[in-house]
C-alpha cells in the first residue's frame, strides 16, 4: 500500500511501511519542502535537485538527519540552506 502526499500540486507516494510513524512522516515532510523550494530557488526542477542530493547523501547526511533543527525555520530559511549545503558539497567533491 502507498500514502499519497501532495505538497504544491505535485504528488509524491511513500510505502506505507516506511511511513510507520508521524516522525518519519514529518521528516519526509520537511525534504520535499527543502528539495521543491530549492528546486525553484535554483530555477531547476525538483527531479534534479533531488538527483544531486542523493547522489551526495544529503537526504539521509543532512535534511533527515538534522530534522530536528531544521524544521524550526522558514521555508525560504530551508531552501537557502539547501542551495548552500549542496553547492559546498559539490565544490569539495
Amino acid at each position: 500500500m502507498k500514502i499519497t502526499y501532495v505538497f504544491e500540486n505535485k504528488v509524491y507516494f511513500c510505502k506505507k511501511n516506511y511511513m510507520s510513524s508521524s516522525n518519519e512522516y514529518n521528516n519526509i515532510h520537511l525534504a520535499v519542502m527543502a528539495i521543491e523550494s530549492a528546486a525553484r530557488e535554483m530555477n531547476v526542477s525538483g527531479q534534479e535537485v533531488y538527483a544531486r542530493l542523493k547522489a551526495l547523501g544529503l537526504i539521509h547526511n543532512y535534511l533527515l538527519k538534522y530534522y530536528e533543527e531544521l524544521h524550526t525555520q522558514s521555508v525560504q530559511w530551508l531552501a537557502d540552506a539547501t542551495v548552500e549545503t549542496l553547492r559546498n558539497w559539490e565544490a569539495a567533491k
